[in-house]
């Protein structure tokens, strides 16, 4: 019997048809029922399906549930359906199967499945399936005819073993209820374990087979779900993968050359001493002040700055070992040929999407438990955040500027903007030269500050909506730091974005500011601006950025070569820092500055790399991104090495990249802390996946992006996959429409790419992490023990994320890393981010903390060996059942409707959990 429904109506067709057919036709209502779909999966009811005839009439092709049913183990095949009015060639069945592997990504050996599927649900004889099947078709996947199916075994055996696992979590459920009643079972064997090989000449080869307990099996990675002991309070499912058939030559080159590239990392965050460091013979105790400095100077030699002696022209301060430019750009060709070769791009393909799919299966899980109860702390908008991304010149909102405009403009409009000639000039003389005769009718469309998607392109009409109304002239006025009014319009906007922003007790910011190295008075003045107007809040930790504008530098004959340039950024801090008394605003400023950004404009087209001095680049052209990075890099670190022994804060180095050029984001993989931008990491595999293994922070604004449509933004698989992204607003002048520019990013994004609270929880933990906050603030936010990646550097009362998501991270990273150690020589061990529990055990020895925190994750090996048992989440209630009494039709008079509304509710949840768990499984599998 096979029905046409589940096209469109109600559902009580497919009912029915789950009562009677053998299968159906169609069957796409079924997308809405994860009930209905678990039990066609179980009986294993065949569906035909025709996207095409169904795009044709009234769904499009890409909302067609025919693949999710495909990867959840339905028993779906493709038909035409009605060839004369949708199909063109005159192979209908083919175009078919053709549309289906082009636009769904369906692989050869889907398509084969799906074939061998349409055969199982045909009328045909028995004896007709077994010449297009095999003769023992019938007996069970072991029994398969690949020379036949052409659908490899592994697939086969696959299905069979998680139908296995249904049927024997629901079994048990039922055993547990007495006994009452068995399960008729859709496919053969009932064990749980991996099915057994009869060997014969249509089986696997034997390099893929292996025997265990006199039985053979064929070798793949298979999914292993551990069920929480009931013994344990705080913990969650585990998924892990069996180990498969060994690694071949390419997999183990490409973990050494992944292993060489993390290496890389680590030589430039953390530069190694040549010889133990010595107390500097020009640092006193009193208070940082220098003996000495009439003998020495500061100076640039070979693009470092750094305090030399005048005689002997030698480095008076026992820096750190610094790789060459020539070394450097060495390492970056390195870094460019890892990311480039095959054998690590197919590895990190396959990894990501492996990380990918246990996401979804631990969501699947552990969605529930990570929901917590009533009493749980799991409210976002009491999670502490951090914007770690904003341009002060944008730092406000349209409607604070629109106000503050406005404002002036009525009140005061004797206001000296500037003088010329002796002469002052004030607001209302600005505003008639802009025709401006009735301010109120000057709104948020009439600044023109706002983006729009014709702005976009070219860039340059982006940079413009920097200008109010247009006007390079106001844009000066109440934006610049230093105009004829010494900043106090924009120190008095940004004041006013403080105060809201100190409104929101869980709300913090870094704002950008600018240096861009033309003077050394550069520094003086930025900070006198900050000083005079009182431009601080206890909400805000500024970051200076330094813009690659070598170019205009040399056009407007501000610097003579780029040795010029480095020297006005770096000779006021060097001064500064061994002489405070120098320029004591300077010095408070620095205080309240938490780290570097390196900016580029990366459409820009870069010229070859420079291995010479900057002394010698004397060209009006910018040098090369890797040149700027280097030499910021050598030198940001130097001076912090300093800062740090006379006990002053230190600074960050972060760039940003990600939108342009790949090799940007390697060079920035080399030398930088953290990464604005990164959007282009999805462009390469390869270079994704060693952001994820070396944890490199990524700060992302999905509504300012220029590069990306937002639907198609990369923010949540990189989110999913484990990368450390926060969210950040950039440009809120520009983008934003609400008053509270970050919580709007959270809210568009928790909305289109259905995060749940315990995802933006964890996103604004990350935010925390890497800011550059004050240790003590971070301690307060997420906990005393915040510095531990595993469950015990995570308080649930202070940051509002649960221990289970933070254990499942750390296990999951760790469980890599052991992956990849597999393929390297013995004894190698890859470079990780992560402490191990070991370390993190002698740290908390170290933190003498009291009482011991309760660690979620397993203290066993982080192998990836794994029971070959798949158990299910099911929650057992205090009588070890499965099944509420109130369901059981002979209690059912025992309970209000309203109970039991609320229990089949329930199992409702329980099914949906299921049957996305059977789809995240079969992706996950793919992906292994």
């Amino acid at each position: 019997i096979r029905p046409t429904c589940g096209e469109m109506g109600d559902l009580t067709q497919l009912i029915a048809a789950f009562l009677f057919a053998d299968s159906i036709n169609h069957g796409i209502r079924m997308a809405v029922s994860p009930v209905l779909q678990y039990l066609f999966y179980m009986k294993q009811i065949g569906i035909v399906s025709s996207p095409l005839g169904n795009n044709g009439l009234f769904l499009k092709y890409a909302e067609n549930p025919f693949p999710k049913f495909l990867q959840r183990g339905l028993r779906v095949s493709l038909a035409t359906d009605d060839p004369l009015h949708f199909h063109h060639t005159g192979d209908t069945l083919v175009e078919e199967y053709g549309t289906a592997a082009k636009l769904l990504g369906l692989s050869a050996t889907d398509l084969c499945e799906i074939a061998r599927n349409s055969v199982l649900i045909s009328g045909f004889s028995k004896v007709t399936k077994r010449k297009w099947l095999g003769q023992d078709y019938e007996k069970g996947a072991e029994h398969n005819s690949f020379q036949h199916t052409h659908v490899p075994t592994i697939r086969l055996i696959y299905r069979e073993e998680v139908m296995n696992t249904e049927l024997t979590i629901l079994c048990s459920a039922l055993q547990r209820r007495q006994g009452r009643g068995m399960l008729g079972r859709g496919i053969s064997h009932g064990a749980s374990s991996p099915t057994p090989l009869t060997r014969g000449e249509d089986n696997t080869s034997d390099d893929k087979i292996e025997q265990q307990n006199g039985e053979w099996y064929v070798k793949f990675q298979r999914i292993g779900i551990h069920e929480p002991s009931p013994q344990q309070a705080d913990c969650f499912y585990r998924m892990s993968l069996t180990t498969g058939p060994k690694a071949s030559d390419a997999k183990a080159e490409a973990s050494n050359l992944l292993a060489l590239a993390l290496s890389l990392r680590y030589k430039y965050l953390q530069p190694q001493m040549t010889t133990a460091p010595a107390s500097p013979a020009w640092r006193t105790s009193s208070a940082g002040l220098i003996n000495g400095l009439e003998h020495m100077q500061l100076d640039l030699q070979q693009g470092l700055v750094a305090l030399f002696d005048r005689t002997t022209g030698k480095c008076v301060v026992d820096l750190p070992y610094f790789p060459t430019v020539e070394q450097y750009q060495r390492d970056c060709t390195t870094i460019h040929d890892v990311w480039e070769d095959v054998s690590v791009k197919s590895l990190s393909h396959q990894r990501l999407e492996i990380l990918h799919g246990k996401f979804q299966m631990h969501n699947a899980l552990n969605s529930d438990l990570e929901a917590g109860g009533d009493n749980e702390h799991r409210d976002f908008y009491q999670s502490y955040k951090v914007d770690n991304h904003v341009h002060l010149q944008s730092g406000m909102t349209a409607k604070q500027l629109q106000h503050f405009f406005l404002e002036k403009a009525t009140k005061a409009t004797e206001d000296v903007v500037m003088v010329m000639n002796d002469e002052p000039y004030t607001v209302g003389w600005l505003l008639e030269q802009l025709g401006i005769s009735d301010v109120n009718s000057v709104d948020i469309r009439k600044l023109t500050s706002q983006t729009d998607p014709t702005t976009m392109q070219p860039f340059d009409d982006f940079n413009a909506r920097y200008n109010p109304k247009g006007d390079g002239e106001l844009h000066k006025l109440l934006l610049c730091t230093d105009n004829s009014m010494s900043g106090r319009y924009a120190a008095e906007v940004i004041k006013t974005a403080f105060k809201e922003l100190e409104n929101n007790t869980y709300l913090f910011t870094e704002y950008g500011l600018t240096i861009c190295g033309f003077s050394q008075n550069d520094w003086h003045n930025l900070a006198a601006w900050q000083n005079i107007h009182g431009v601080a809040s206890a909400h805000n930790k500024f970051r200076v950025q330094f813009p690659r504008l070598y170019n205009v530098a040399q056009e407007h004959a501000k610097v003579a070569n780029l040795a010029e340039l480095l020297c006005n950024i770096f000779v006021p801090l060097w001064k500064v820092t061994l002489q405070p008394s120098t320029d004591p605003i300077l010095d408070h400023f620095l205080s309240h500055v938490s780290g570097f950004d390196m900016m580029a404009n990366e459409r820009a087209i870069d010229v070859p790399i420079y291995l010479g001095d900057p002394k010698d680049w004397t060209s009006k052209d910018n040098p090369n991104y890797s040149t700027w990075m280097y030499y910021l890099w050598i030198n940001i670190t130097a001076l912090n090495y300093v800062r740090r022994m006379l006990g002053k804060n230190t600074f960050a180095f972060r760039a940003h990249c990600g939108e342009g050029p790949l090799q940007y984001l390697g060079c920035a993989f080399l030398t930088a802390a953290a990464i604005v931008g990164g959007t282009n990491l999805t462009k390469d595999p390869a270079l994704e996946y060693l952001y994820y293994l070396g944890q490199v922070p990524l700060s992302m604004s999905p509504i300012s992006s220029e590069f990306s449509e937002y639907l198609q933004h990369p923010f949540p698989n990189f989110f999913k996959r484990g990368l450390m992204v926060s969210l950040a607003s950039h440009f809120p002048l520009q983008f934003h429409h609400t008053q509270e520019p970050l919580v709007e990013e959270y809210s568009i994004a928790s909305k289109l790419w259905k995060l749940s609270p315990t995802d933006l929880c964890e996103i604004s933990r990350y935010s925390v992490l890497q800011s550059e906050m004050d240790h003590e603030l971070k301690k307060k936010w997420l906990g005393p023990t915040y510095v531990l990646h595993s469950s015990i550097g995570n308080d649930p009362k202070f940051s509002n994320l649960p221990s289970v998501r933070v254990a499942y991270r750390f296990e999951t990273y760790h469980a890599e890393c052991n992956q990849l150690e597999k393929s390297l020589p013995h004894g190698t061990r890859l470079r990780r981010r992560f402490y191990t529990l070991e370390e993190e055990d002698k740290i908390l020895q170290e933190m003498k903390a009291t009482p011991r925190p309760t660690r979620v994750e397993s203290l066993g090996s982080f192998s990836m060996t794994l029971h070959s048992d798949v158990t299910a989440p099911y929650r057992q209630d205090s009588s070890n059942s499965d099944i509420h009494p109130s369901l059981d039709p002979e209690n059912l008079g025992a309970s209000t409707s309203t109970d039991v509304q609320r229990q089949l509710e329930d199992k409702i949840r329980d099914l949906e959990r299921r049957i996305e768990s059977l789809s995240n499984h079969t992706t996950l599998h793919l992906s292994s």
